[in-house]
């Protein structure tokens, strides 16, 4: 082994140091306005500002849901194992996202199944995915 000259496998890296931003501003996505409240509300209340409902089923299973979920600059998102972080989303963008992912730029003709699956990988959650997809 110790004969072995490996001086011909030497390797170059090329480094490229950018004096400018290539993104110049956040993307921004087209607000829909949601009728007040929406599924979210009772969770937001509660990780802000420590909150819950007056039922005591209601409160419990805001507690129970809480941890599965995180505010990121005032937006909540959904904790995902396995991919990012999921936007969630209120009625009106969800019929926005199914429009868009089954007819527009995506484009989807599939069982429900995988179109749930194309949403959730593209980054939105709502608790009615799946029954609004089928």
């Amino acid at each position: 082994m110790a004969a072995l000259a490996f001086d011909h496998l030497r390797k170059s890296v090329w480094v490229e140091v950018l004096t400018e931003k290539s993104i110049d501003e956040k993307s921004t996505v087209t607000s829909i306005e949601e009728e007040s409240p929406i599924w979210m509300t009772p969770l937001v209340k509660f990780l802000i500002e420590g909150e819950l409902p007056a039922d005591v089923k209601e409160a419990r299973k805001i507690r129970m849901k809480a941890p599965m979920y995180t505010l990121i600059e005032g937006v909540l998102y959904r904790k995902s194992y396995l991919g990012p972080s999921l936007l969630c989303i209120g009625p009106n963008q969800a019929k926005v996202v199914l429009r868009e992912v089954h007819e527009g730029s995506c484009a989807l003709h599939s069982g429900y199944r995988t179109f749930v699956a194309k949403v959730m990988r593209i980054g939105y959650y709502w608790p009615s995915i799946r029954s609004d997809a089928r």
